[in-house]
């Protein structure tokens, strides 16, 4: 079974030589629990407090593990068939981003300019240098 909680907080937790990273989430009523975060290979993400954390129940046992998380407060821009991963400065709003397009194209951007790969194979940096294929 699963539920919903709200992060406040992420902790490392080295036991064992493992670093497991802990979340300290909220399932409501101030019920505060600690649970692992796990999160797909090759993934290194945290969630930031505030984030919503799915939860999965641990079989045999009224403990937890974080599995994915949301952000509550930025809309999302991806749409069917899309994915874009974005970083987030303290106070929560993207300060840079990588967004693949269902059209195959791909960008890359932060405060100080961006590079696109069009779907073409086109280049564009800053939209002031373009390099053809």
């Amino acid at each position: 079974m699963g539920r919903l909680a709200v992060v406040k907080a992420v902790e490392a937790n080295i036991e064992g030589g493992e670093d497991i990273p802990i979340c300290k989430v909220d399932l409501g009523g101030g019920d505060i629990r600690r649970v692992p975060l796990l999160l797909p290979p090759n993934t290194d993400a945290r969630p930031r407090p505030g984030d919503y954390a799915a939860l999965i129940s641990n079989p045999g046992s009224n403990h937890y593990t974080a599995i994915a998380f949301g952000d509550q407060d930025n809309t999302s821009e991806s749409g069917n068939g899309e994915w874009r991963a974005y970083s987030r400065d303290g106070g929560g709003a993207v300060v840079a981003e990588i967004f693949l397009k269902t059209d195959g194209s791909i960008r890359i951007e932060n405060g100080g300019g961006f590079i696109e790969l069009g779907a073409s194979g086109q280049v564009n940096i800053n939209g002031n240098f373009t390099v053809d294929p």
